[in-house]
């Protein structure tokens, strides 16, 4: 008998936890009866590790069940209640739609534009006008004229007055990637190779560095072992090799003396079409679209009759003001790069201004001011200057990199 009681009371003990435990277990999952529904976020924008809080049904109470995520980045839950969960903004964002996702099920709410902080760095970089390979403002940069980026976030730039190509890497380390310093032209590996006046530099997939040497007007390239060859050879065809882009295909486009050249990755040269006026930059979009940078604005090109169509800026005057691109002005921009996402940044030079030509057709003030400040300042977008930036490219994680007229090169990131 007393084995029976014994028995009984230990199911019933048994019966009791598993009450309790499924009790508890039901407390953090969300209301069956309530379907899972976002109807609302308390800010529709905002910056990395800003709070937001997300009102709805259906949540689970358990922050560890209930998945956040920005424009398809996961957030952290701090606190949720079955109505409300508060999420912290992951870093880069971007702007897209808020998903919770509970278990299986998944509801989208509205879209939330993330803010990026902008801050503006010195690479490398002394401001001295030699040649001095080191590290950060220990190296010093002679001349530059464009700039360009590989796959590793290395960044290659030529030196015209110096005859040299300058590599840096992603950490600030300036070395003399190719070039004797002497004007001549000779193919060979790193400094036994020689350069007369390069100016315009591409990197292909492949990491190859392909440089216009414009004073014995060929095209030489670069592998990523500093071996120099000769891709196009000096024919006569060109003159001045203005601008210098290459394409997703890592077909080249050389604008030179009003024409605009196309080179495949075989050297092969043919004329696309006649180009006019000033150009400064050349870009290529993901679907091929030629663009232009020079005087009052940026230009698309017609490949097959040369004419020109307003991308931004005022074409009948030059200045500075932000908004819809067409009604936006620039002065004198120069280098062009596109982002993954086919936002299009400006080095605009004669404004002291780095800009950005957004997918829906807006222009806005990245970092910079008109100018009005001297020496330059690194910092936060609202402090940070430069002195006529030129050449400009962008690394694998989006990061800008922009070439300075006082002989440095500055990093432009956001968070």
């Amino acid at each position: 008998m007393l084995r029976i009681k014994t028995l009984l009371f230990l199911g019933g003990l048994l019966l009791s936890l598993c009450y309790i435990s499924c009790s508890k277990t039901a407390l953090n999952k969300p209301d069956p009866q309530k379907s899972l529904s976002v109807t609302a976020i308390s800010t529709s924008s905002g910056s990395y590790n800003a709070s937001v809080i997300i009102t709805g049904t259906g949540f689970s109470i358990d922050t560890a069940a209930d998945k956040v995520t920005f424009n398809g980045k996961p957030g952290k839950v701090t606190a949720a209640t079955a109505t409300s969960l508060t999420v912290i903004v992951p870093k880069g964002a971007g702007t897209g739609n808020i998903k919770v996702t509970i278990g299986s099920n998944t509801v989208a709410g509205p879209t939330f534009t993330y803010v990026y902080t902008v801050m503006v760095s010195t690479l490398a970089g002394s401001g001295r006008d030699t040649v001095i390979d080191g590290t950060g403002v220990n190296a010093s940069f002679h001349g530059m004229w464009g700039i360009a980026s590989d796959s590793k976030g290395n960044i290659y730039a030529p030196d015209p007055q110096a005859n040299v190509i300058r590599k840096v890497t992603p950490k600030g380390v300036v070395t003399t990637f190719a070039g004797s310093g002497k004007l001549g032209y000779a193919d060979g590996k790193g400094r036994a190779a020689t350069f007369g006046t390069p100016q315009g530099v591409v990197v292909d997939s492949d990491d190859n560095v392909f440089i216009t040497d414009c004073y014995y007007r060929s095209i030489r390239k670069i592998t990523p072992d500093g071996t120099v060859t000769t891709l196009v050879k000096n024919d006569g065809t060109f003159r001045l090799m203005d601008a210098f882009t290459i394409d997703a295909q890592n077909n080249m486009y050389l604008e030179d003396f009003n024409t605009l050249y196309k080179i495949t990755p075989a050297g092969v040269v043919s004329a696309l079409v006649g180009v006019y006026g000033p150009i400064l930059g050349l870009a290529v979009d993901s679907k091929g679209v030629i663009y232009r940078s020079g005087g009052t604005g940026i230009f698309t090109i017609n490949t097959a009759t040369g004419q020109l169509a307003v991308y931004a800026g005022n074409e009948q005057a030059l200045g500075y003001s932000d908004g819809p691109a067409l009604h936006a002005m620039f002065h004198y921009p120069n280098g062009l790069v596109f982002d993954k996402a086919g936002n299009l940044f400006v080095a605009d030079t004669d404004n002291w201004m780095v800009r950005e030509i957004t997918t829906d057709g807006n222009v806005v003030t990245v970092a910079g001011k008109q100018p009005l400040v001297y020496p330059l300042k690194d910092g936060p977008a609202s402090v940070a200057t430069f002195y006529a930036p030129f050449g400009i490219t962008i690394d694998p994680q989006g990061n800008l990199y922009v070439q300075d007229e006082l002989h440095e090169i500055r990093k432009i990131t956001f968070e």
